[in-house]
């Protein structure tokens, strides 16, 4: 569960796409038993702006990464008490563009 949603994974990149609390990305392969995935981490120096005007995208963590980062993912497995965010993953011009689902001051 995702803040106490249930999280369903797919067989498509673009729907197995989630943000940890430190802004990294990571897309679940599959699920090793009901709380625990394995998953392609996305470091963080492989996101790039995808505009600058008028605010930095990132600062909405919007951002984009190319084919190629794609390839120097970490697998890792990680617990879903670890996801924070459900992030839409767009194909966009040899890579994706990443975009958070929800903006703003949420409760916690």
């Amino acid at each position: 569960m995702l803040n106490n949603h249930y999280i369903y994974i797919l067989s498509k990149r673009k729907d197995d796409c989630f943000m940890f609390r430190t802004e990294r990305i990571v897309f679940l392969r599959y699920g090793k038993n009901d709380s625990y995935y394995l998953c392609d981490v996305l470091r963080c120096h492989h996101l790039k702006k995808l505009f600058r005007d008028p605010c930095e995208s990132s600062l909405l963590n919007f951002v984009y990464t190319n084919e190629e980062n794609m390839n120097h993912v970490k697998t890792k497995v990680i617990h879903t008490s670890e996801l924070y965010r459900k992030v839409v993953c767009l194909t966009y011009v040899y890579g994706y563009k990443l975009v958070p689902m929800l903006h703003g001051q949420e409760g916690q």
